[in-house]
């Protein structure tokens, strides 16, 4: 046999590679295919189903209410204030067990909102054209974004142990909102519940469109839910600051104070685009992400927000400029809402075009994990009638739209005539930091909206295990916790290896020259991350930096900071062994030789070695008393506005901030500028009590912290402070003072050695 030309083997290799070429061609044709929405259904505030979604939505009325009667079982001593307001349902208990199989006395033991689920389900397969028995045995797909535990927490209080049924279990099973619905239907394509918090709804929705693109299934039923059944999730927010205080949610407004909780649910059904069934609107894309290291678990992080709305983009290969409006996360936190507007300027800053931005949670509250599916059928609504509806509760934007194409607008707004369908762009965002983007298109062909078909009707019944005599909570007494050192007993092997990094600076330095010498120890540190060998001991030496006891000397605060970095970098190099010790000044100990007890953390005073220890203090006092003018230097964050609430009602405060409203009062301070520091205090006379909150922000990982980082932690925080002080000592008069640092100074936290240390 004859081996082939090397004219036959280029023509060979010219045919595969154009084999490979159409098969890319066809995964690039899959990736990027368009879904139709064919079927939607809700149960919003205000709003019981798609029809009257779009009359509220058209007229821009509120839709929160005082908390309805039937959560007053639930809501009982010490929850009065806890979501009094909300986007609330209607007789949220009552269900009819018959239309889905159930009998009264298993019904009695599902969430409520697995049952909500079951009439979306089937109302938005009705609105599809779909008979809902025609599925069987069918690979349709269903996903659901569930996340609040209300109805296991409610059980677990109602039920003696005697009353615990089989269907208790399942009753409260997040994962049976999804297989109740696939059994009910009898499909056989996943059942899946799905929870990244708020951004659950869009999750569900990209996991289903990608099960569909894959051909795992031929058609995907997507729902989000969310009930206010108990009040402790509720309390959680307002302690964390997140919700209103006012009941109102001000998306992307000035006077915006907190998000207000919202119930309900929303469903759509996804096909591939066909010309029998006429769509909704055409679902483009769908891109998530996450925050990774953030300020906190749940902090929003702005670049990673405008990182998964590029993501989308890139899909479809699309521009900034392709977008007619977006429909926002917009929980109406102040931060939250200047995160996300700084993330939407960043992608869309190069726009020439107006781009309205809007959220329904003003009208409906935060529907949490049925926010993002709720923001999607407003989108739909938006695309089927040309219409951007207005904002509802704006007065006022925020200064940080100035200058971008950004516009939120109480009015409404009809869409441009383009050579396109009208598209848009649908945000959610997770407060554990999964973030999700939505890309939709209206319709070539959309059904019109009078193509709607009647609801199905229910005979419901008030389904619930009722609770028995509610007891009041228990007085509980407030305390706090303190660090407090204690002897430390046991010695460690003498001869483990031990790598010194001596911390030392002379004292009475200035502030600059403190900085500029401690940016060097932390280079040297830096440089020492990768030299380390196995089994060496990293020992970061301080003297004075900690009050072990009574002690009357002043602190090394610079030594102090380095014991705050370090406990970062604890954290984000765990394959090295750091210890932390601090020295009185002048001990001579021998460090690389000596004997030390295993914990890793040591003081040694008086020869003797001490660990510290977190102790319980007395009951706290109750709130300052004092009246007069407070000051809250950077005030104007949740920390800030939960310390207002504290004041007594005589005291006067005022934050002091770089965000501050000189309206209300409040004065302008930028700590990091001198001539700001010296207007506000040359203007002004000295407060009664001052609480100092600034703070610079930031996630930086400890390798590649610089100068320039440090320089903006250490600024606001201590160095701000001290110019502060210095100014009212030289008066002669200094305020009362109280100083907030973080808990990452104290256990570490990734990513935030430059915000511990300062």
């Amino acid at each position: 046999m004859s081996s082939p030309s090397e004219a036959e083997l280029r023509e060979l290799l010219q045919r595969s590679l154009s084999e490979v070429r159409r098969a890319a061609d066809r995964l690039e044709r899959h990736r990027r295919a368009p879904l139709a929405i064919v079927g939607q259904a809700c149960r919003l505030p205000g709003a019981p189903d798609p029809r009257a979604l779009l009359d509220r939505l058209t007229s821009g009325a509120s839709a929160l209410v005082p908390r309805p009667a039937d959560r007053a079982p639930a809501f009982g001593p010490g929850f009065e204030s806890v979501d009094a307001v909300g986007g609330y349902l209607p007789e949220v208990y009552r269900f009819d067990p018959g239309a889905f199989g159930l009998s009264p006395r298993e019904a009695a033991h599902v969430d409520p909102q697995q049952r909500l689920c079951l009439e979306l389900a089937r109302e938005a397969l009705i609105d599809a054209g779909l008979k809902p028995e025609s599925l069987f045995d069918t690979p349709t797909g269903v996903w659901v974004a569930i996340s609040t535990i209300d109805w296991g927490a409610h059980l677990t209080h109602a039920l003696a142990p005697d009353q615990i049924e089989a269907a208790s279990g399942l009753g409260s099973a997040h994962s049976a909102a999804a297989g109740r619905i696939a059994y009910w239907l009898g499909t056989r394509g996943p059942a899946v519940a799905v929870d990244t918090a708020c951004s659950s709804g869009l999750v569900a929705l990209e996991a289903a469109a990608d099960a569909l693109r894959a051909g795992r299934v031929e058609r995907a039923l997507v729902l989000g839910v969310n009930l206010i059944l108990q009040p402790h999730t509720g309390r959680a927010f307002q302690v964390a600051g997140m919700t209103s205080p006012s009941g109102a949610c001000r998306s992307f407004d000035t006077r915006a104070d907190g998000y207000v909780r919202g119930e309900g649910g929303a469903a759509i059904v996804l096909e591939h685009v066909a010309a029998e069934r006429p769509a909704l609107a055409i679902l483009r894309a769908v891109a998530t992400g996450q925050d990774g290291r953030s300020a906190g678990l749940t902090a929003p992080r702005g670049p990673a927000q405008a990182r998964v709305i590029r993501s989308a983009l890139e899909q479809l290969d699309w521009s900034p400029a392709d977008l007619d409006f977006i429909e926002g996360h917009g929980t109406g936190t102040s931060l939250g809402d200047r995160i996300e507007i700084g993330a939407l300027r960043e992608v869309f800053a190069q726009r020439e075009a107006p781009l309205p931005l809007r959220s329904i949670k003003a009208q409906t509250g935060h529907l949490e994990a049925a926010a993002g599916l709720a923001g999607v059928l407003k989108a739909v609504a938006q695309l089927r009638t040309g219409t951007v509806f207005g904002q509802c509760e704006h007065v006022e934007s925020p200064a940080e739209l100035s200058g971008s194409p950004l516009e939120v607008s109480a009015a409404s707004t009809e869409l441009p005539n383009a050579n396109r369908p009208w598209r848009a762009g649908v945000s959610s965002f997770g407060f554990t930091g999964t973030n999700a983007h939505a890309l939709l298109e209206a319709a070539p062909h959309p059904r019109p909206l009078e193509a709607t078909p009647p609801l199905p009707s229910y005979e419901r019944r008030v389904c619930a295990v009722e609770a028995g005599e509610r007891t009041a909570p228990n007085d509980r007494a407030l305390h706090s916790l303190d660090i407090a050192w204690v002897a430390a007993d046991g010695a460690a092997n003498a001869a483990e290896e031990r790598q010194l990094f001596e911390f030392h600076q002379e004292p009475g330095v200035s502030d600059a020259a403190g900085l500029e010498q401690f940016n060097a120890w932390v280079a040297e540190l830096q440089r020492s991350l990768s030299s380390a060998r196995r089994g060496e001991v990293s020992c970061v030496v301080t003297r004075g930096a900690c009050r072990v006891a009574d002690e009357a000397r002043s602190l090394d605060t610079w030594g102090a900071a380095v014991w705050g970095l370090v406990r970062c970098l604890r954290l984000e190099h765990p394959d090295r062994r750091w210890r932390l010790i601090d020295l009185e000044p002048g001990d001579d100990i021998d460090l690389a030789d000596a004997a030390l007890p295993a914990a890793i953390e040591l003081s040694r005073r008086d020869g003797r070695w001490f660990r510290p220890t977190l102790e319980q203090l007395p009951s706290a006092a109750p709130a300052a008393q004092a009246a007069g003018e407070w000051w809250l230097t950077g005030g104007s964050g949740d920390v800030g506005r939960a310390l207002r609430a504290e004041l007594p009602g005589d005291a006067r405060p005022r934050d002091l901030s770089r965000s501050a409203d000189p309206g209300a009062g409040d004065l302008p301070l930028d700590l990091g500028d001198p001539a700001s520091v010296a207007t506000a205090l040359s203007e002004n006379d000295t407060p009664d009590a001052w609480i100092h909150l600034s703070g610079h922000l930031q996630d930086v990982a400890f390798a590649r912290l610089t100068p320039e980082d440090l320089g903006r932690a250490f600024t606001p925080k201590g160095l701000g402070a001290r110019a502060l002080f210095e100014v009212w000592r030289a008066r002669g008069a200094v305020p009362r003072l109280v100083a907030a640092a973080s808990t990452a100074a104290w256990f570490g936290n990734p990513g935030q050695a430059a915000y511990a240390a300062a």
